[in-house]
Order: structure tokens, then sequence, then C-alpha cells
């Protein structure tokens, strides 16, 4: 679905993915500026950060570039709220479903980069940077109601969360040291540790997650409805399966150059973001316990 462009329905070194509770598939398109939202049908909308008409005029009459909404992350709650990592500003944003913009967050952030959403509708955000991972509540009327630090972790970057509202982390840096043209180094992070709602450090995934198998660059992460972790890793160019109750499996292997989301769908499918072909991958995904089919 898609490939490189700035038409709608295309891409530009796309960074997040995920879906919400009726099928609508959201996809931070990094390179165009802009969140794209698609259902069933294709295309249906985006959403771009707007200057006020006031800070439209004084930048013009300034000579400066209007500012853009450069997104790294993206999640949406079952409320239908959408929170985004904006690099641009090093902020949170939240906005509805037809693109207002209701938050704007930035105390104690220093560069925000992975975004959750929890199933009460809470956001979690982690700060790579700050070391943090936060809990935000966001009411669509007044923006955000409260905020507090859920634990402390190393360099923690993508995040994703269950239906118990334990959210999974990636913790230190990792490279990519493969290069596409101009595009910068990938980042990513190579070992997975999880927090409950409570603040309470627990199951974690190691460097080195068997004897003979280790995470290159984790790039994005989702669970399924089984609770199974599943893991994209952009240097292996490959999406693992991390079963609820232990060991592993290797999904998908092959058809892949840079894979840095990976979400399901309750009507049985696997979209895989591929940033550096600049399209969604779509994979038929039989949500049964250890059983699926690329």
């Amino acid at each position: 679905m898609g490939c490189k462009g700035a038409l709608p329905g295309t891409f530009n070194l796309p960074v997040s993915i995920c879906v919400t509770p009726h099928g609508e598939v959201l996809v931070a398109d990094r390179g165009n500026y802009r969140i794209q939202i698609f259902n069933r049908k294709g295309f249906q909308r985006e959403i771009r950060r707007n200057a006020s008409s006031i800070d439209n005029f004084v930048l013009s009459f300034l000579g400066a570039d209007l500012p853009n909404l450069i997104p790294l992350s993206i999640a949406v709650t079952p409320q239908g709220l959408i929170g985004i990592t904006d690099n641009y500003d090093n902020s949170v944003k939240v906005y509805t479903m037809d693109g207002q913009c209701v938050a704007c967050h930035k105390t104690q952030l220093i560069k925000p980069w992975g975004i959750t959403a929890t199933p009460s509708g809470q956001f979690v955000v982690s700060d790579v940077e700050g070391g943090k991972l936060w809990c935000l509540t966001v009411d669509r009327n007044v923006g955000v109601v409260s905020y507090n630090r859920l634990c402390s972790a190393v360099r923690p970057k993508f995040v994703t969360c269950d239906a118990a509202g334990t959210v999974y982390f990636t913790q230190g840096l990792a490279l990519n040291f493969e290069k596409r043209h101009n595009e910068p180094y990938l980042e990513g992070g190579f070992s997975i540790a999880s927090v409950d709602k409570d603040g309470q450090l627990g199951k974690q995934i190691s460097h080195f997650f068997s004897e003979n198998e280790d995470f290159h660059c984790i790039t994005g992460m989702c669970v399924d409805i089984n609770g199974d972790l599943l893991v994209t890793d952009s240097c292996r160019k490959e999406i693992l399966q991390f079963p609820k109750e232990g060991g592993f499996k290797v999904l998908i292997q092959e058809g892949l150059t840079c894979p840095v989301g990976v979400v399901t769908t309750q009507k049985g499918q696997l979209l895989v973001l591929d940033c550096w072909d600049h399209c969604v991958k779509v994979y038929t995904y039989l949500q049964r316990r250890h059983s699926s089919t690329s």
C-alpha cells in the first residue's frame, strides 16, 4: 500500500503506524510532514500542523519558514484521540480524528520519541534523552489533564501496550549503518523491558534473546490479541514473534528492506511499515497461538 511520493496515499520515509478500533490505518509520513489516515477504501484524509493566522503573518513577514509537523511516532486511543510525538519542537501533540489539535505538551520532556495508548485511554510517552516514560491523561475539551512519571529507563525509545495495560519499551542505542542515498542512520534499541500501569518493572527480553540470536536494531513493536509481542528489527530485516509464555519465532524474514513498524488488525492482517520502500506491506496473520502465515 503506497509508494514514494508526496501525493495523497504516497509516502516519504514513513516512520510509524497504528490502527483504530474501527480499522482505520494511520501512518506517520515523516518526510512529507503529515499523518495520513486510510480506511478500507484507501486514502481518507491527512493531518498537518498549521500555524495560526497571526503566526503565519509574522513568520512570512520575517521571511521564516512556517512550522512543520515532523512526526516520530503515532498512537490512537480507544476514544479516537491521536497522539503524536513531534520532532519539530520536541512536544507531544494530540488531535481528533478530524484533525483538530486539542493538546500540546512539552513540560519536563527533553526528546519525546515513542508513544502508545493504554486501554484506559491514556498516552504513554518515552523520553529518549530524559530517560523516562511518562503517562499523560488528555481530555479533548481541556487538553492535558495530568501527567506523571511511569518509570526511568536507559534511552527508552519505542513503546507499545497490551490489553492489560502493560507497556513494553526498548532500551539502549542501536544503529542501522546501512545507508540509502541521503537518508540518516536509523536509530533503534537493542533490548526490551516492560512496566505495568503502577510503575512496577516486569518481563525483560535481553539483547541476546536466545543462545545464538540477538537484536540488532529494534525499530517498532506491537502486541497481538493473544498477548504475543511482535518486533521489527531493521538490521535483521525481520519481524520476530515472542509468545506470551516464552520462546520466539522469526515470523517474516524475506521481502523487507527497512521495517520500522508493525501492527495487527481485527480482520486477521499484519501490517508492516517499510521505511525505505515507502509503503505498508500487508500479510495474512492467523491470530491463533503460535500460528501465522505471511
